[in-house]
This record gives structure tokens, sequence and C-alpha cells, in this order.
């Protein structure tokens, strides 16, 4: 009898394990993974990885049935909240961001976003996200580009002293400098 109960214990987990990972891959299919890294000239190192949502016609910020509404956090992709690697201590806007790996989220708004580097790594989207835990906020300005992007875009651009990271989606971009110590 008791191997009958482990044996059924045993295909329900496999069963509960199967729709997980299920799950995972079908949301997936409609943002799916990304990365954007840069290894500059001077050896200064970036690793972002983040889901790339599609726009499909959708309002993306704004006040009202936005994806990513004004004055709240945002995971800065779908999925798994996006998370960055840097190898060297560096300054954005003024303001020191210790070498490390974090998590980044950021707020959207109008004419500038703020964007969030937060110590608590391996979060599903932003539901947990705890303000207790950052490391540093800093307020970046948003620009309306000409060129358009469907799909939710992070790239990493070396530039002389340090790199530049863009956060492009529809008609928006965002960017972040980062100048090495």
């Amino acid at each position: 009898m008791g191997r009958h109960i482990t044996v059924f214990f045993g295909i329900i987990i496999a069963f509960i394990v199967a729709g997980l990972y299920g799950f995972r891959s079908y949301t997936k299919s409609f943002s799916p993974e990304g990365e954007a890294n840069l290894t500059t000239r001077s050896g200064f190192i970036v690793n972002i990885n983040y889901s790339r949502p599609y726009q499909k016609n959708r309002k993306l910020f704004g006040f009202k049935d936005a994806l990513a509404p004004f004055g709240k956090v945002w995971r800065t992709g779908a999925n798994e909240a996006t998370e960055i690697e840097i190898s060297h201590d560096v300054e954005i806007y003024g303001q020191k961001l210790s070498a490390g790996r974090y998590t980044l989220f950021t707020i959207p708004n109008e004419i500038t976003w703020m964007v969030i580097f937060n110590n608590e790594l391996n979060q599903w989207g932003d539901f947990n996200y705890d303000s207790s835990k950052d490391e540093l906020r800093v307020a970046v300005p948003a620009f309306v580009v000409k060129t358009r992007k469907e799909m939710f875009t992070l790239e990493v651009r070396e530039k002389p002293d340090g790199a530049e990271i863009r956060l492009l989606w529809g008609d928006t971009m965002v960017t972040i400098p980062m100048v090495v110590n």
C-alpha cells in the first residue's frame, strides 16, 4: 500500500513539473528571451538577460490601459524581471553603482523614467518588488524616436568612457549612460 502511495505522489509531482515547464514555454513564446552583451576594449563587461514582449497594437506607456503605466514599477520586459550584470563600478548621471548583478526595474513617465537597480535577483515580474532593496535609483530622459520597435529591445553600446544602455519599444527610447570609474 505504501509503495502505491509513493508512486501516486511521484506521478502527481511529475505532472506538476511538466505543467510548470509547459506554462513557462508557453509564456516565452509570446515574449522570447533576449540578451544584450558588451565587452569594451578596456575590459568593461555588461550582460543583460530579459524577455522581449511584442507591442501587438497595444498601448505601451501611459496613464490608462498601458502595458507599462506611467508612475508604476515595471519589470522592464516580460516574464522574469530583467537582470543586468556589470564588471566595474560605474556612475550614472553622477550617481555611483558598484560592480555586480542587479534586477533592472523602471518607472516610466512622459519625460523622464526612473531606472532602478535592485539587489533582489530571480524575480518573476514586478509583483514582489521591494524598494528597500534598491541599490540605485536614477532619473533618465525618455525620447520619442522615428524608428518604431515592435518588439521590446535592449541594446548596449560602447562609449569612450564606458557604455550606454538603450531601452527601445514602440516610439520610445530611454538611454542609461554608464561611466566606468
